[in-house]
């Protein structure tokens, strides 16, 4: 599971630690950015949803092929993987 990590800002006189995590930026156990396929994943969530906030129908359609990238490279890690 990783966790996106924000910068994040408050008000005054109350922080969070840096990224509002306590360990700092880190994305995962091991220190890791997500792989390929879940950066895809996310990616192309992201241009779905701006081209549906924009009615951009070319925007979604990216977008949606490129989670179905994602998806794709997912599935051959995890056979990769065993």
């Amino acid at each position: 599971m990783y966790v996106l990590a924000f910068q994040a800002t408050s008000a005054p006189g109350f922080a969070l630690g840096r990224g509002g995590h306590p360990d700092g930026d880190r994305i995962d156990e091991g220190g890791d950015m997500p792989d390929d396929g879940t950066k895809d994943q996310v990616s192309g969530r992201l241009k779905q949803a701006e081209g549906a906030l924009t009615g951009d129908e070319a925007r979604k359609k990216q977008g949606e092929a490129e989670e179905l990238e994602g998806d794709a490279k997912e599935k051959l890690d995890e056979a990769r993987d065993g």
